[in-house]
Parts: C-alpha cells; sequence; structure tokens
C-alpha cells in the first residue's frame, strides 16, 4: 500500500512522541470518543493499485481452481492405475521406455 497522506504522518508522530515522554496523567472521561471521533475525521486513506496487488489478486483466485484440477488428476490416475506396488512401478519403469511404461500405467497399451 502507498500511502499518500499528511494526517497519517501526523498521527504516526504524535505516537512517537506520546511514547518518548512516557505516561503524564489520567485521561479526562469521554477520552475515546474524542479519539474516535478525531479518527473518523481522517477519513479512509486513498489507494494505488500496484501491479503486484493485481497479480496476486489474479494468483489467488486461480489457486483453489489448480488444486481442485490437480486433486481430480491425481484421483483419475489413481483410479486408471489401480493399486500398483513400488516393486510394479519400478519394473515398468526400468524394463521398458519411459513413454511406454507410462502407456502401461495409464492402462492404455
Amino acid at each position: 500500500m502507498i500511502r499518500n497522506n499528511d494526517h497519517l504522518d501526523k498521527i504516526e508522530r504524535a505516537l512517537a512522541f506520546a511514547y518518548r515522554i512516557g505516561p503524564q496523567g489520567e485521561v479526562g472521561p469521554g477520552w475515546e470518543d474524542r479519539l474516535m471521533t478525531a479518527v473518523r475525521a481522517i477519513g479512509p486513506l486513498q489507494y494505488r493499485y500496484a501491479l503486484a496487488d493485481l497479480f496476486q489478486r489474479f494468483v489467488w483466485r486461480l489457486a483453489p481452481v489448480a488444486a481442485l484440477i490437480i486433486l481430480m488428476l491425481g484421483t483419475f490416475l489413481y483410479y486408471q492405475t489401480g493399486f500398483l506396488t513400488d516393486g510394479e512401478l519400478a519394473r515398468l519403469l526400468i524394463d521398458d521406455r519411459f513413454d511406454d511404461a507410462l502407456f502401461q500405467v495409464l492402462g492404455r497399451s
């Protein structure tokens, strides 16, 4: 987020100053109301979108779809190959060429 607001800088400086001087005494009644009124008077901060923000929004919308596709593909391959032990899978990959072994695992040859 890119900040472009002098009011925010004033608040940061006031908070830093208050921290440096430490506690000075009691506050009067209604200080929360006055504080929140001052905060509301500042208004919303302006936000400018950066290219990375747009990219992140796209990625997070795409992530569940990609996860669902991977899950469906994994389930499909699991049911296509049946239950292969490690020894059977190793024998298929070692004895034959890779593309022939892949077709055998998928049940296409």
